[in-house]
């Protein structure tokens, strides 16, 4: 609801500018503030709580609480139009974008406190994600492995994932593959013999870095190698940067910052992934 709604009006509002005198009129105005914040937060920011919310039980084990956000839900779709929309109205009365102050014969005081209050309205509907984020971590319901009914592959592990994540390779039928193992009427498919792809979190064995996976109650559980914690990975991401770093800034700190930066981050790079290559498994 939220992701569609915005993004069309986001949308609309960005197919006017094809219009010459329309663009005239709208460009660097609090019009194209309001048409990109709908395109943006509409497009992207409500997709990504949206995310959260579904996947949440599937990364931390347990359910965002439903009545924090519904509420959070409702607040955000509020007082965001409450914000941006009446930034439409002011752009096209004339006031620039990257502007603060304004005189009051312009006539956009009310809209500019409208906005405001809509903006003080988000921070709260902000904050009751973050509160339900942490609530839930913390004291949320535990959420069985497959809460939505989910249609692909993660929803068939366990929640939270085990170290391993699947105790075999699953066999995919079609692009949805678990929804096809769960439904294979609906699928127009075969009937699916279905197993758990991992049934429980595992165990360590005696062997480091060896965990045992339960796949079935009579399935023999496999022996899963894991490999070992290693910081050389983030080490070699930090002289590659140091290395680019060197490149980049150049022209704004002189040919100095060449050798020490550059230099630096390729030895960096280099030890790393020597030792990255001799780690034991």
């Amino acid at each position: 609801v939220g992701f569609i709604s915005m993004f069309i009006i986001g949308g609309v509002t960005g197919i006017m500018h094809a219009s010459p005198p329309a663009d005239l009129i709208q460009h660097d105005t609090y019009f194209i503030v309001a048409h990109i914040h709908y395109v943006l937060i509409g497009g992207s920011i409500m997709a990504l709580l949206a995310g959260v919310h579904y996947w949440f039980p599937k990364m931390s084990g347990r359910m965002m609480n439903e009545t924090l956000g519904q509420w959070q839900f409702w607040t955000f779709f509020i007082f965001f139009n409450v914000t941006f929309m009446p930034m439409h109205w002011t752009g096209l009365l004339g006031m620039p974008r990257r502007v603060y102050t304004y005189g009051p014969d312009l006539g956009v005081t009310e809209l500019n406190q409208l906005s405001t209050i809509g903006a003080l309205g988000l921070g709260i509907s902000v904050l009751l994600f973050v509160i339900n984020l942490f609530a839930s971590l913390r004291y949320g319901e535990i959420a069985p492995d497959d809460p939505w009914d989910g249609a692909t592959l993660e929803w068939s592990i366990p929640s939270p994932p085990p170290i391993f994540n699947f105790a075999r390779i699953p066999t995919v039928h079609s692009r949805d593959g678990w929804w096809a193992m769960k439904h294979p009427e609906r699928m127009h498919l075969d009937p699916i013999e279905v197993t758990p792809l991992a049934g429980g979190p595992g165990h360590a064995t005696e062997r480091a870095h060896e965990v045992i996976a339960t796949a079935g109650p009579d399935a023999t559980p496999p022996v899963i190698h894991m490999p070992s914690p290693s910081y050389w990975p983030l080490l070699s991401a930090l002289g590659l940067a140091m290395m680019a770093s060197g490149l980049l800034m150049a022209d704004a700190f002189g040919p100095i910052t060449i050798p020490i930066f550059a230099i630096l981050g390729v030895l960096l790079l280099v030890g790393s992934i020597y030792g990255w290559s001799f780690e034991a498994p």
